[in-house]
C-alpha cells in the first residue's frame, strides 16, 4: 500500500518524519513524503487522486505559520469529503494547534487544569487581569500556537512585562506552578501508549525542553519512564473521545503543591521518545518496547479499518 506522508519543506528530514516513514516501511509499505508547501505550488489535482494511494499520515507540525496551517486544514477538509483516509484529521488539527482550545477540551473532558485567560492583540499585561488570577501571583504568557516551549515567558504582574509576540495575536496567560517534574502521555487511537516523566532544574528549563528528547531545538534530559496509571488513562481516554480523528498525540501535565494533576497542553504532531534515550531500568516499558514501532502498527492497523 502506498501512502503520503504529509509535513512542511522545513520538516522533511526531521526525525518525527524518518523514523516514523522507516517503521512503515519495514511492513512492505510504501511512503511518499509530502509537503504542504508542494500542495500549495499547484499539484493538488494529482495529489486528491485516490488510485495513487491509499491515505494521508498527517505529520504536519501544529505550530505552523497561520497562513500554512489554514491550508493544511483546507487540504485534509477536502480529501476527507472525497473519502480519503486521514490519519489525525482536519478536526484534531485545527484544535490542537491552538493552545486555547486545549483548555476549552481539558474542561469539557472534566479534567483539571491552571487558570487560563485569553488576551486579544495585547502587548502587556492587561489591567484586569486581577479578576481571573491573584494580584501578586506570576504568571506564564504562551503563544497561542507554537512548540518546543518558544515564546513561552514567566511574567511578574508588578513588573507589567512584555508579553510575547504571537503568529496570529492571540496570548494566554496561565497560573504559574513551580515544580520538579513534568509529565507527558502519548495516546493512539483513543488508548495511552507510553509516558515519560522529565526532571525540571528551575524555571527556564520548565518552558523549555522535548520531553522526546529527539528535538534538535530544545532537548531535555533525565527522561524516565512512567508507569501510567489507571486513573489518567480514563482520564486521557475521555478528552480522545471529544476529538475522534485525534489518532496520536500526547497530553502533558504536572503536580500542584496539593496533589493536583493539572492538565496544561495537548499535542498532535508530538514526537515519540526514543528508547534508547530513556531511563528505563525498572522495565515500566518492557525490555524491548519502542513507541515507534507501535505507532506504525497503529497506522497500519487504522488504514486496514478504513480502507476497502
Amino acid at each position: 500500500m502506498t501512502f503520503i506522508l504529509l509535513t512542511l519543506d522545513k520538516d522533511r528530514h526531521g526525525i518525527w518524519v524518518t523514523r516514523l516513514a522507516e517503521c512503515l516501511e519495514q511492513h512492505g509499505t510504501i511512503i511518499q513524503i509530502l509537503s504542504i508547501e508542494e500542495i500549495l505550488h499547484g499539484t493538488t489535482d494529482q495529489i486528491l487522486k485516490k488510485h495513487h494511494w491509499k491515505g494521508i499520515i498527517n505529520r504536519v507540525s501544529d505550530a505552523a505559520d497561520p497562513i500554512l496551517f489554514k491550508s493544511v486544514v483546507a487540504f485534509l477538509q477536502a480529501a476527507r469529503v472525497m473519502g480519503i483516509a486521514i490519519w489525525n484529521g482536519p478536526d484534531a488539527y485545527s484544535l490542537c494547534g491552538n493552545k486555547w482550545c486545549h483548555h476549552i477540551l481539558f474542561q469539557q473532558a472534566g479534567l483539571v487544569a491552571p487558570t487560563t485567560t485569553v488576551t486579544f492583540g495585547s502587548k502587556s499585561l492587561p489591567k484586569d487581569h486581577t479578576t481571573a488570577f491573584s494580584e501578586n501571583e506570576p504568571l506564564l504568557a504562551k503563544p497561542n500556537a507554537g512548540g518546543f516551549g518558544v515564546g513561552v515567558q514567566l511574567v511578574d504582574p508588578q513588573e507589567r512585562n512584555d508579553l510575547p509576540s504571537s503568529s496570529d495575536n492571540v496570548t494566554l496567560l496561565q497560573q504559574y506552578f513551580p515544580t520538579d517534574h513534568i509529565y507527558r502521555v502519548w495516546f493512539s487511537r483513543g488508548r495511552v501508549q507510553c509516558g515519560v516523566v522529565r526532571s525540571v532544574r528551575g524555571e527556564s528549563d520548565f518552558t523549555t525542553g522535548c520531553t522526546g528528547q529527539v528535538c534538535t531545538k530544545r532537548p531535555a534530559q533525565n527522561n524516565e519512564a512512567l508507569f501510567v496509571s489507571e486513573d489518567i488513562q480514563r482520564e486521557i481516554k475521555s478528552l480522545c473521545r471529544l476529538v475522534p480523528d485525534a489518532h496520536s498525540g500526547s497530553v502533558e501535565f504536572l503536580y500542584d503543591e496539593k496533589g493536583r494533576r493539572l492538565y496544561f497542553d495537548l499535542n498532535l504532531l508530538s514526537t515519540l521518545p526514543l528508547p534508547e534515550t530513556i531511563q528505563n531500568s525498572a522495565l515500566v516499558w518492557g525490555a524491548d518496547y519502542d513507541p515507534w514501532k507501535q505507532q506504525a502498527n497503529e497506522i497500519l492497523s487504522f488504514f486496514g479499518d478504513h480502507i476497502i
